[in-house]
């Protein structure tokens, strides 16, 4: 059987070493293969940096060198020279008058010379540029648009219907064109500019420079001369117009459209295949296409992907040695041992202990299981023993605690069921003498209230006796004064009495006085008469007349007046002294009123003090029957807190009780279950089989023995 198990053991290290390996294998495989596409990225990157770098460069110059051409137009169009032939072509046109000819007669007329013959000296200058510079022609016009020098024959006399010579007029400065002489095969560049006069700036003609493209060829082989890269310059139409390599001059570079992308890509196919970046220059019109053969690329490429293949198979190679080195290790340093390790585990998993095992000896991790192993059986055969041992104990000790338990139960039971009951009473208890609290505390307050009221009664006696008092003392003061006014009353009826008698005699003195009045009148009367009769004589006697005759009427109006006031004054006084006479009797009247009030006042005054003696004696019967009343209501709020406490401390004892007996039960309950797992423990210590001898713990085997692996052995 061990064999069986040694041989499944190296099965299984073999299916492990053979996974491992292929593992290896494709992981390295993936590792070269994703070197090799990094590498070609790496590459292709770098590549297409390299492309749009040497044409972001070769657009830069391109513009400058067509800016610096531009400034050479200018620089001639505003020569003195120039603009001096370009003002005599103007008058001589003027001078032959063909300034409003039609083209086709303009060229019908100087088809031979197809010049105006200007300045020679200017021509032979113009002749020296193009000798020097690359330039390949030179025409100026005059304003109409007619040649007036050239540095070689035209192809047209008449330049106004070019687009080149309307466009320079405009803007002074034209834009550069390619064009392709196709009998010379080549190409060239021109540029434009107007002529204009110094003063008024008025344009008098365009100067046209045509340039070659060599120096342009040249900048851009000099631009990418080391980096492997073709450089082309290419129009709006997409016809090169300079190369720094042998392509075509204005033809379509083959397989490259232009649009608004201007990333980088592939044209052609196969072995001609080309990768492609694109640069804008010329202000967007034209374009910079640098350009490098995918193939320049593609074989280091190619190369470093062979290398890296072929360093993964000798990788291979060397894992497949070294896996075959580490599995022979292996198997004989773990598979076989940790073989007969798992015996040991399965058969001691079966309740087997009478085996035993011989720890290695190595101090590795197979060796320490090994040893590991041999004391874990030893251990096991003695915690088997002292577990059935146990059990045995455990299962007495549960009946035990199971009959305790029971009659602990039984009396927590009865002790509860009583402690339930005086909690109950307790609770009966103490409502009964919450309710005689209750009642205290109403009776006290009717006490209270009747003290309060008593009290009040007592302040009410009290201020109603103050004010008897006062009245009969205001009474006897009114009565004082009702004598006062008694004798003022008769005196003043005495008065009365004298006033209508000087009354009486004023009327008599009145009636004299008008008496008196009346012979006034007459002797006034007679006087006047006698002044009358005297005339002038008797003027003075007749003025003492009139004064005694007013006086006399004076007296007699004074006279009725106090006649009127006499007898105002006796009815008043008539009236005044009925008043008196009347006043005189209500005096005496309420004088004998007042005397019976007096006597009344002094029998309240006594009843009221009665009352006050009897509220005071009612206030201090109510003040002893509330503190008697409200001790009553303290020491029954005292039994009733002393009997709720006796109620809440009888439920505590009830409910301790029924914890112990629940936790008696519990105990119970523990203990049969105790009980049983001490019976299933015994049971399972039953399965186990142990040798009749008594069993030690086996110590590890000396390192310094001869190393061998661990080793089961039966037991003898």
């Amino acid at each position: 059987m061990a064999d069986s198990h040694t041989a499944s053991s190296r099965t299984f290290g073999r299916r492990i070493f053979l996974m491992l390996g292929a593992g290896a294998v494709v992981l390295v495989g993936l590792m070269a293969w994703s070197g090799g596409e990094w590498l070609s990225r790496s590459m292709s990157r770098q590549t297409d940096l390299l492309l749009v770098d040497a044409a972001e460069r070769s657009a830069a110059l391109v513009q400058q060198l067509i800016s610096d051409r531009g400034r050479l137009v200018e620089l001639l169009a505003g020569s003195p020279a120039v603009v001096d032939a370009a003002l005599a072509g103007k008058r001589e046109v003027a001078r032959l008058g063909i300034a409003d000819a039609s083209i086709d007669q303009i060229e019908e007329r100087y088809a031979e010379q197809r010049t105006l013959n200007g300045d020679t000296r200017l021509r032979d200058y113009l002749r020296g540029v193009v000798a020097t510079a690359d330039v390949a022609e030179i025409i100026v016009t005059e304003s109409h648009g007619l040649n007036a020098i050239t540095t070689q024959r035209t192809s047209d006399f008449v330049q106004r219907d070019e687009e080149w010579w309307t466009e320079a007029i405009r803007d002074g400065l034209g834009q550069a064109r390619a064009s392709y002489d196709e009998s010379a095969r080549t190409v060239s560049i021109s540029q434009a500019s107007a002529i204009r006069e110094g003063a008024t700036g008025i344009p008098a003609g365009v100067i046209k420079v045509v340039f070659g493209v060599r120096n342009i060829d040249a900048e851009l082989s000099r631009a990418t001369r080391k980096s492997g890269v073709s450089v082309d310059l290419i129009d709006e139409s997409g016809r090169v117009v300079a190369s720094s390599s042998t392509a075509e001059r204005m033809q379509p570079l083959a397989g490259l459209t232009l649009g608004n992308d201007r990333s980088i890509r592939s044209i052609g196919r196969d072995s001609s295949a080309e990768r492609v970046a694109l640069a804008a220059t010329e202000d967007g019109r034209w374009f910079i296409a640098a350009r490098m053969p995918e193939r320049v690329t593609q074989g280091p490429i190619g190369k470093a992907r062979r290398a890296l293949f072929a360093g993964a198979a000798g990788m291979v190679v060397l894992i497949a040695i070294a896996l075959l080195f580490v599995s022979r290790f292996v198997s004989r340093r773990v598979t076989a041992p940790a073989a007969v390790l798992a015996l040991a585990a399965e058969r001691v998993a079966r309740g087997d202990l009478t085996s035993d095992v011989i720890g290695g000896a190595e101090d590795d991790e197979i060796g320490r299981l090994g040893r590991a192993t041999e004391t874990m059986v030893g251990e096991l055969r003695r915690l088997v023993s002292a577990i059935r041992d146990s059990a045995q104990e455990t299962a007495a000790m549960s009946a035990e605690i199971t009959a305790g338990s029971e009659q602990m139960s039984a009396s927590a039971s009865e002790m509860a069921r009583t402690s339930s009951e005086l909690s109950e009473q307790s609770a009966d208890m103490a409502q009964t003498i919450q309710r005689a609290a209750v009642d205290a505390g109403t009776l006290r307050e009717i006490a209270e209230r009747v003290s309060a009221d008593a009290l009040d009664g007592v302040r009410r006696n009290t201020r109603l006796r103050v004010l008897a008092t006062e009245n009969r003392a205001r009474l006897d003061q009114s009565a004082v004064a009702l004598e006062t006014l008694t004798s003022e009353a008769e005196t003043s009826a005495a008065a009365t009495a004298e006033l209508a008698l000087a009354s009486e005699e004023i009327r008599a003195f009145v009636t004299l006085v008008r008496k008196i009045a009346r012979q006034s009148k007459l002797l006034a009367l007679n006087a006047s008469m006698e002044a009358a009769r005297a005339g002038e004589q008797g003027e003075g006697f007749a003025v003492v007349a009139s004064e005694i005759r007013t006086l006399a009427a004076t007296a007699h109006q004074a006279a009725e007046r106090t006649e009127r006031l006499v007898n105002d004054v006796l009815s008043r006084v008539e009236a005044s002294r009925d008043s008196s006479k009347r006043t005189v009797a209500t005096v005496s009247g309420v004088r004998l009123a007042t005397r019976e009030a007096v006597a009344s006042f002094e029998q309240v005054e006594a009843a009221v003090v009665d009352a006050e003696n009897w509220a005071s004696a009612t206030e201090r019967a109510a003040a002893d029957s509330s503190a008697l009343v409200r001790e009553m209501t303290d020491r029954l709020d005292d039994l009733a807190r002393g009997t709720e406490s006796f109620a809440a401390a009888m439920q505590e004892v009830a409910a301790s009780s029924q914890e112990q007996s629940a936790s008696t039960e519990e105990i119970a309950a523990a203990a049969s279950v105790q009980a049983v797992s001490a019976q299933r423990l015994s049971d399972l210590v039953a399965t186990f089989r142990l040798a009749e001898q008594k069993v030690a713990v086996t110590k590890p085997m000396d390192k310094s023995s001869n190393g061998r692996a661990p080793v089961l052995l039966p037991a003898t």
